[in-house]
């Protein structure tokens, strides 16, 4: 209880920052290993049901699947190696591509700009 009011702090000062999301800066905040932590744990990354026919019927569409997430690259592939949900999407973007965090305003219009330009 006392680490979590000592901590509390610090993770709300953070929501909303692309930090929020990003392992490396947890790491060096909190001095644990977190990308560590979650491959202790990765045994745990399962699949929710009807997860597969969803994106099955989806990817019968014309339309391209993409998955837009602030999750940070590396918890992220932690979390697509033993799922192999990223054989589903034609694109995978992480908002630290961008630099911003999805909820932030500027987010989806520099997403456009830079699918417009080519990436």
């Amino acid at each position: 209880m006392e680490a979590k009011q000592q901590l509390q702090p610090q993770f709300k000062s953070m929501e909303g920052h692309l930090e929020w999301y990003c392992s490396d800066y947890w790491s060096k905040a909190l001095e644990l290993d977190i990308m560590g932590l979650k491959a202790e744990i990765s045994g745990l990354i399962t699949v929710l049901p009807h997860v597969v026919e969803f994106l099955e019927k989806l990817g019968q569409s014309p339309q391209q699947v993409w998955l837009v997430t602030n999750a940070h690259r590396g918890g992220l592939g932690l979390k697509m190696e033993p799922t192999c949900l990223h054989e589903f999407f034609d694109e995978i973007i992480s908002s630290p591509d961008l630099g911003l965090p999805k909820e932030h305003p500027e987010f989806w219009g520099q997403l456009k700009q830079q699918r417009l330009s080519g990436y």
